[in-house]
């Protein structure tokens, strides 16, 4: 009787079951949440290198007009300043007559109030004549308004000291404003009125106004 074989007895012939592997439905959803997130990120950076090349170009762009914008607002800031410099000057040349006027006007008044608030002007203007008396000169008679008359008198040593005269006369004259004076000698006169000082600084006004033209 033929024995029959085992499915056990050929090794060759046995196959043993392998079941299929599945994946789990938690390990299939975390392979598609990294595919999302690598297009995701993909995406993410095509759109950074786009707007990267955007904004550099709008930047550029946007730069360009800004410089354009600046230059041509400051030529004309240069051209408004050249303009005003023009009309300065014409103005100035136009005004200078005036502030000529104005000039002398308030340096005169500023004189007489001085010399209203000090006695001792007088003195100091009469020194200043006495030193350009002549040597040959002996007698001098100084002219000088009847409110500083009294002053004067009280310093004539000082004057004969400074001057080195003996004869020394002093005479008050309306026709001298105060705080001037004006002086005879043997071989001239020195007019040390205050009108006299007063056309001294008008002069200096109009060479110094002469050497800016």
């Amino acid at each position: 009787m033929e024995k029959k074989s085992s499915p056990n007895d050929d090794a060759s012939v046995v196959k043993l079951y392998a079941p299929v592997q599945f994946e789990s439905s938690s390990e299939i959803r975390a392979k598609e949440l990294k595919t999302e997130k690598d297009i995701v990120e993909r995406v993410r950076l095509k759109e950074k290198e786009g707007y990267d090349k955007g904004y550099k170009a709008a930047y550029e762009k946007t730069l360009g007009e800004a410089k354009a914008e600046i230059d041509e607002k400051l030529r004309g800031l240069e051209s408004l300043i050249a303009s005003l410099e023009d009309f300065s000057a014409k103005l100035v040349d136009k005004l200078m007559p005036e502030i000529i006027s104005l000039s002398s006007t308030i340096a005169r008044k500023v004189i007489l109030k001085e010399v209203s608030l000090d006695r001792t002007i007088v003195m100091k203007v009469a020194a200043e004549a006495i030193k350009k008396v002549s040597e040959r000169d002996e007698r001098i008679a100084i002219r000088i308004n009847p409110l500083d008359y009294e002053l004067m008198v009280e310093n004539s040593e000082f004057f004969k000291e400074l001057s080195g005269l003996k004869d020394i006369v002093i005479e008050p004259s309306h026709s001298i404003s105060r705080g001037g004076c004006y002086i005879e000698t043997q071989t001239g006169e020195i007019d040390a009125r205050i009108e006299e000082k007063f056309k001294e600084l008008d002069n200096v006004i109009d060479t110094a106004t002469n050497s800016q033209v």
